[in-house]
């Protein structure tokens, strides 16, 4: 690909007066830079029964202080789906009363270092604008050819600068239909339509003066609060033929379908020698599914790949086996076709993870999934299979797309569009039972932990490790208990490997110089696990959600052995506290010469909305001020 690195006609002129920068940093007093405009202008053009599609992109930045230098770096993403095929920056430097053009020169080419994926053939054009200070003007025009009519993307009316001027128009040629979808605020009265001389339609969106965004941690992917606007090209007319492309769920199945044609048509004789090894003929349909999966979970390593259309197309499944390695497509491919050996009927799935906020039937387009995984049709149910997840058990949707749509292909021609459900907060639980001892200012400890669901899932990710000093500073996390002197004996870990079982870790510990003697008084807390404190309030100000990785519960069941000649003298009360997204419960029971404390809270949310802010809030109060409550024991009259 030959980037021209030259001024196109079309570019429009920057103005030449230079602004009031101290009525500009009045207005913006919080910032360094602001973007004097922020555009974008796509053109559809119909060629020879096919569409050309090119976006033009201008951007304008004021620098405002000097400590905005910063910016002065700066980089372009091109790709084989949307190619940069000119490019021109430069920096407008006050002198005297006007401006001094310093063009950039240097530009270098290189890969996503950052991204997650093995190997793609996506880069960045990286290049620094000269000149930078107070009150210069940086300035980036470049246009880039989108190849695939699917890939026309989304223009986001925000920016990490607050902004004048944002611009997005969408021009196309008499044949051509869209259907623009609205996102967070942006409203659909915004958008205009001309019909210009040459008959081509030409659509306009603008907002001026819009703030920065803001962003806070915790919070959903930006897609769920950034305003945005999406240009979906529906269908178009050539020579007198209707050609869908975006218009329905049903247009996006069929791309999809062509990505996955004839991937079962030879069977590889790996696979059918694989399949016949593992399976046993006397096992039942789920034993079968169950070690294909753990198979392909345990052999297969993930590695993503985004090579121009190899990022949608599966590989074959004995490619897939004789490598030992594939992206998600890859292990979906291998999985579904290992299972129809088997018998069983399996489909390739398109899904999006939880990072998207779209439906197939909002947005019908590339842009609503980014996944794929297997899905199993049998006795009834559907299980949806992610061997990529590594860990999970067999059944359990990885956590990244619970609540999501999944496009399931039935066959070359037909589909269905199920839902993942979320898992409740019950089926993800830690459970720890402690008894405890009481010796000469320390408490003497023996617990045994068990983690089913997602809270096995994660700590799994853990546990297992080669560096056993990993391991043990790692369950002292998990497992501490009281304060900083806590320390842990012995352990012993059950079921590591064993994905159907919880995971069972039995330990001995000590916490020295725990609990208080004051006279013939003893003083002793056992709330000893205090997952939640004043940092785990949320601000007043807070305006986006808060997401969380998974529904669950924890529970704790600690019985304390009396020492002898010690009697109880006072013991805290029951209390408990719920809202739809947090709550939580403390039982006391004294008996005979044991106390226990039963404590259990729960998380019950994958978002939590700012209007749940507040009883959040209130139950974690409630319960800090719990974590203050002793028993007390007295020593008996002798």
């Amino acid at each position: 690909m030959t980037i021209a690195f030259v001024i196109l006609s079309g570019w429009e002129a920057f103005s030449q007066k230079r602004p009031n920068i101290d009525e500009l940093k009045a207005q913006y007093p919080e910032a360094h830079a602001i973007f004097n405009k922020y555009w974008e202008d796509v053109t559809v053009d119909l060629v020879e029964d096919s569409l050309i599609i090119s976006a033009v992109h201008q951007e304008e930045i004021l620098h405002l202080t000097e400590s905005s230098d910063f910016q002065a770096k700066d980089r372009v993403y091109t790709s084989s789906f949307t190619q940069v095929d000119s490019i021109r920056a430069f920096t407008m430097v006050p002198h005297k009363k006007k401006y001094q053009t310093l063009e950039v020169t240097d530009f270098k080419e290189s890969y996503d270092s950052d991204s997650y994926v093995f190997y793609d053939d996506s880069k960045f054009i990286n290049f620094t604008f000269p000149g930078v200070q107070t009150e210069a003007i940086t300035s980036l025009y470049y246009r880039e050819r989108i190849m695939q009519p699917q890939f026309l993307g989304t223009f986001f009316l925000t920016s990490n600068l607050p902004t004048k001027h944002f611009r997005y128009t969408v021009t196309v040629d008499p044949g051509v239909e869209l259907d623009f979808k609205f996102f967070n605020g942006v409203e659909k009265h915004l958008l205009h339509e001309k019909i210009l001389s040459n008959g081509k339609k030409k659509y306009t969106l603008e907002l001026f003066n819009q703030p920065k965004t803001k962003y806070e941690g915790g919070g959903p992917a930006y897609r769920y609060y950034a305003p945005h606007v999406t240009c979906l090209i529906t269908r178009y007319t050539a020579s007198g033929k209707v050609v869908e492309v975006l218009s329905s769920p049903r247009s996006l199945f069929n791309w999809y379908s062509r990505f996955i044609e004839g991937l079962q048509e030879e069977q590889d004789s790996t696979i059918t020698a694989l399949v016949n090894e593992i399976v046993d003929e006397d096992d039942s349909d789920i034993e079968k599914a169950k070690k294909i999966f753990y198979w392909v979970e345990d052999n297969i390593k993930y590695i993503a790949f985004e090579d121009g259309m190899r990022g949608f197309v599966p590989n074959k499944a004995g490619t897939i086996c004789r490598n030992r390695y594939g992206d998600c497509k890859d292990m979906s491919s291998i999985t579904i076709d290992m299972l129809r050996l088997a018998g069983l009927e399996a489909h390739f799935t398109w899904i999006g993870t939880r990072d998207l906020p779209y439906t197939y039937q909002d947005m019908p387009s590339p842009q609503t999934d980014n996944h794929m995984i297997a899905t199993l049709f049998l006795d009834g149910q559907h299980h949806f299979l992610d061997a990529t997840g590594q860990y999970y058990p067999f059944g359990l949707a990885t956590s990244m797309i619970q609540g999501k749509e999944a496009m399931v292909a039935l066959d070359d021609q037909n589909f269905t569009i199920l839902k993942v459900p979320e898992l409740p907060k019950e089926s993800s639980v830690m459970s720890d039972s402690v008894r405890i001892s009481l010796k000469d200012g320390h408490v003497i400890g023996r617990g045994k932990l068990h983690l089913t669901g997602y809270a096995r899932v994660f700590n799994t990710f853990k546990l297992i490790q080669s560096n056993t000093q990993s391991i043990d500073d790692y369950l002292h996390r998990l497992l501490g208990k009281g304060n900083n002197k806590f320390f842990i004996e012995d352990y012993k870990i059950h079921h590591l490997k064993q994905w159907d079982k919880p995971i069972v870790i039995d330990y001995k510990f000590r916490i020295e110089d725990y609990y208080q003697q004051i006279g013939n008084e003893l003083y002793i807390n056992l709330n000893l696990d205090r997952s939640f404190d004043g940092g785990s309030l949320i601000k007043d100000d807070r305006k986006l959600p808060l997401e969380n990785e998974y529904r669950y519960t924890n529970t704790s069941h600690i019985e304390l052995e009396v020492p002898n000649n010690y009697e109880l003298l006072e013991i805290p009360k029951n209390n408990k506290g719920e809202s739809e997204v947090f709550g939580y419960g403390i039982t006391y029971e004294p008996k005979d010469n044991m106390i226990s404390v039963s404590k259990s809270f729960y998380l019950d949310y994958l978002l939590m909305e700012s209007d749940q802010f507040a009883d959040w809030n209130e139950n974690i109060l409630k319960l800090i001020k719990e974590y203050n409550n002793a028993i007390i024991l007295r020593q008996k009259n002798i």
